[in-house]
């Protein structure tokens, strides 16, 4: 389907300024997602202040950063853009431009969003004090070169905080007896490939 460049912006200013409430939202308290994506992102959140908290400047790397809903998130958390400089790496352009974007109309001038593999961290060339990875080592289909990348770009004594979901969860099961597995082509499209139990 074609749509003029006319249409495009317009429809990127949309979700621009969806997105941009709903980071602002949540600096104030009025949060609206999901009960499950709100427990995730707050077990987040927890954990990215209790990292931070005894730091004067800090170096923090989110892998599969997307839009860059986690950086910007954080930067709205008081004290958080004196003294943190984030890197957001994601593999779709896309995703890196619109993170940018983001950052550069809400001011965030402590970010910096580039295209980049999450199995190959390598290239960043810097070490990271704390690194985020999250929901995204389901999705690769060698997420243990991904942990490996991670553990090369922590500073000694770093901290990462990854998340996944737990392929044991009863919802879960339930919903794969329901709901049997999508064909290979699905799979390869973004589905997720590499769920662990909580034993993994």
């Amino acid at each position: 389907m074609y749509s003029s460049p006319k249409i495009e912006k317009e429809y990127f200013k949309i979700t621009l300024e969806k997105f941009k409430t709903g980071i602002l939202s949540r600096a104030v308290g009025n949060y609206t997602k999901a009960y499950e994506t709100f427990k995730r992102i707050e077990n987040i959140e927890k954990s990215f202040i209790a990292a931070i908290q005894s730091k004067r400047k800090v170096d923090i790397l989110d892998v599969g950063c997307g839009d860059g809903y986690h950086i910007c998130m954080f930067n709205t958390i008081n004290g958080v853009k004196e003294k943190v400089a984030f890197t957001g790496i994601d593999m779709s352009d896309v995703n890196v431009s619109f993170a940018s974007m983001v950052a550069k109309e809400l001011s965030f001038n402590n970010v910096n969003f580039q295209t980049g593999s999450a199995e190959e961290l390598g290239f960043l060339d810097k070490k990271f004090d704390v690194v985020i990875c999250s929901d995204v080592v389901e999705h690769l289909k060698s997420p243990e070169k991904c942990l490996a990348s991670i553990l090369d770009i922590l500073k000694p004594g770093g901290i990462s905080i990854i998340t996944t979901p737990n392929s044991e969860n009863l919802i879960v099961r339930i919903k794969d007896k329901l709901f049997p597995r999508k064909t290979q082509i699905e799979i390869d499209n973004g589905e997720h490939i590499s769920l662990k139990g909580l034993k993994e």
